[in-house]
């Protein structure tokens, strides 16, 4: 009984969503002009042509859409080429190549082929922001022309991109002095069913009215004035599996209300402080892990760390900055970093000096899907 339950199931979402086969879907996507036509990496020339001339529209137009792969080669758009160098009647053809990897064609390949129209590649990345850093790295190693790709815009998840004051972070500047492409920040949870995204002016993440209400409380669970910083607290709306009311995320951001430079009147979040969970009390300063990152992040001759906060013997938080450095620097760099943490944030951690691979390994455990920069270790909340 259960098998044909599923069987059911799966039937009734394959109708709902025209879920079928890669090879040689046909389908009208515009009236009149022509048909959708998606193929997989591994379609053959025969096969491409055979579909096409089984299902020639009476405008002679296709839209070839090339089903997602992890393939980088351009061996399908050969026998893309192929087939329609054979049957030029196949007039103004479009190859949709957005949902591949594929970044760049070589200028020759499609040269004499007088029935192509255009060509989409993809033009965005959305992903955690430091694997950017790790891309070009490796694209510089294996002389990939990676500022020249049909990339143009990078949607950050996961991690800031920016400060309080809307500036890029240093992450952020990272990624632009190598790769000037357009940074997005965004924040959301699994929980909202909504995302908080920059405009093309990166000042704050505008919010959906129409999908989720946000307040921003204080310590006595009552709203805070626009602009102080507090808990992010969120109703869901239209959300019908799992709906939210005055769900608290634990993330610590403010709320902007003035006019966007792009013209909404809808209010934004700003980037997150921390998590109130994570929130520190050391030697009677308040601070999150950010403002820590944020003294590392800026020091050159540091090559990574990690942050331990532990309870210490008197019950207070006790921090531990364990620090690689690049090279040997010839002065004191523990005495160094503990002074630009005492100008940054008018307190000093313990530090200590580890091998940069040693510090690597704690900061991507097996199965992490970011880097590890900040580890709790204490047992008491943090109220």
């Amino acid at each position: 009984m259960r098998y044909i339950l599923l069987f059911i199931a799966i039937f009734t979402f394959s109708c709902k969503y025209n879920i079928s086969s890669p090879v040689g879907t046909i389908k009208d996507y515009s009236a009149n002009s022509g048909k959708l036509f998606y193929t997989s990496s591994n379609d053959k020339t025969n096969d491409i042509e055979m579909t096409l001339m089984k299902n020639k529209h009476s405008l002679g137009k296709y839209l070839i859409k090339v089903s997602p792969t992890n393939d980088k080669s351009t061996a399908i758009l050969t026998n893309i080429k192929a087939a329609l160098d054979k049957n030029p009647s196949f007039d103004n053809v479009e190859i949709d190549l957005s949902l591949t990897k594929i970044t760049n064609i070589p200028k020759e390949m499609f040269t004499n082929t007088t029935n192509l129209g255009k060509i989409t590649l993809p033009d965005t990345i959305m992903c955690v922001p430091s694997f950017i850093l790790k891309l070009i790295q490796y694209a510089e190693e294996h002389g990939i022309d990676y500022r020249n790709s049909s990339v143009k815009r990078i949607i950050g998840i996961g991690e800031g991109l920016r400060e309080q004051d809307f500036s890029l972070n240093l992450l952020g500047r990272r990624i632009k002095e190598k790769w000037d492409v357009q940074l997005f920040a965004t924040y959301s949870s699994t929980e909202m069913g909504a995302t908080f995204s920059e405009c093309e002016y990166g000042m704050g993440g505008h919010v959906h009215p129409e999908l989720i209400i946000v307040e921003i409380i204080g310590e006595d669970d009552m709203p805070v004035a626009d602009g102080e910083i507090g808990e992010v607290v969120v109703t869901t709306l239209g959300v019908e599996g799992m709906p939210l009311l005055r769900f608290r995320t634990g993330d610590m951001a403010a709320k902007r209300v003035e006019q966007c430079k792009c013209g909404r009147n809808s209010y934004r979040l700003t980037p997150l402080v921390g998590r109130k969970n994570n929130m520190i009390k050391l030697k009677g300063t308040t601070l999150y892990p950010p403002a820590v990152n944020d003294v590392l992040d800026n020091t050159d001759y540091v090559e990574n760390y990690i942050v331990f906060v532990e309870d210490s013997e008197a019950g207070t938080d006790e921090v531990i900055v364990k620090v690689g450095l690049k090279g040997k620097p010839d002065f004191d760099a523990v005495k160094d970093l503990k002074d630009r943490f005492r100008s940054r944030i008018r307190v000093a951690p313990i530090v200590e000096i580890l091998p940069p691979d040693e510090i690597a390994k704690m900061n991507f455990p097996a199965k992490s899907r970011k880097p590890v920069k900040f580890v709790d270790n204490r047992k008491h909340c943090v109220k």
